[in-house]
Order: structure tokens, then sequence, then C-alpha cells
């Protein structure tokens, strides 16, 4: 089940400042959001703590949640934390969906990312973020709840 964005985890601290895809979402919240609920969370821990849900209907309404607190819930994903390098990447088979690694306590860097698998149209490298059929190359989102909202 999605958690509306005005319920996130009471466990959830977001960083100050995540640097994903050539982009910065500074004092913000919630990273991505679809139809008022939180698709992707990125939160403070020893290494980057992940919440994440995926499509599961066609007319692209409902989701289901696929990671909760770095615990995968889908068998056919993986959750891989790597202290060596403040790390965590989830992948489904050899594909990467989310690559976050810890920069600082304030700061987090996300250079991969890919959720077409998971229904959303939305990926990224460290050169630019796909967004639908928009890209975001070095844009800065300060001081705003939500970075990408999907139906809002």
């Amino acid at each position: 089940m999605l958690m509306p964005v005005t319920e996130l985890p009471k466990e959830y601290l977001p960083f100050e400042e995540l640097e994903i895809c050539s982009n910065r979402f500074v004092n913000g919240k919630v990273l991505i959001e679809a139809h008022n609920h939180a698709v992707l969370l990125i939160g403070k821990g020893p290494q980057p703590v992940v919440w994440l849900s995926g499509l599961i209907s066609k007319e692209g309404k409902q989701f289901q949640e696929i990671v909760n607190k770095n615990c995968s819930l889908n068998k056919r994903v993986d959750v891989i934390i790597s202290e060596k390098n403040n790390s965590t990447i989830i992948k489904v088979g050899d594909l990467t969906i989310v690559e976050v690694a810890k920069a600082s306590e304030s700061k987090a860097i996300i250079p991969k990312m890919d959720l077409r698998p998971l229904g959303l149209n939305i990926y990224g490298d460290t050169k630019e973020l796909h967004v639908g059929t928009n890209r975001l190359i070095g844009s800065t989102f300060m001081n705003t709840h939500t970075m990408v909202g999907i139906g809002n």
C-alpha cells in the first residue's frame, strides 16, 4: 500500500540535499510522488534508506510498495547495501532501478535511476534526468515538498 504524501513514515528523515541525475533537490521531502502518494523516498541512515513503489495497474493510478526501509517486498527485487561505499542499490535482475550513495550526513547522490520496469517513464544518469518527455539538466528544486509529481 502506498503512503499518502501527508503521512510519510515516522522513521523517514530526508537528506537536506539530494543530487539526482545532475539535478538538486534541496530542503524537500518527497523525491517522486504519483496521485498524491510517495513513490520514492530517500532517507538518512548509516547508508541511504529507500522506500519505493511500482505501478500495478494499466491506468497508472494503482501502485504497490516494493521496498520498505531498504527491505525488498518482492522476490524479484534485490536491495544491495554497501557499508564500504555508503550506498544502497535497488536492482531487478541485472538492471539498476535506483543507486544512491551517501556523500555526507546531509547529502546523498543518485547517479543512476531507471523506474521504467516499475511502470514509470523516469530514468537518468549523471548527465540528465528524463521524466516522461521532459529532460532535466542541472536544475535546482528548493524548499518544495515534492521534486517530481505525476498525476497530481
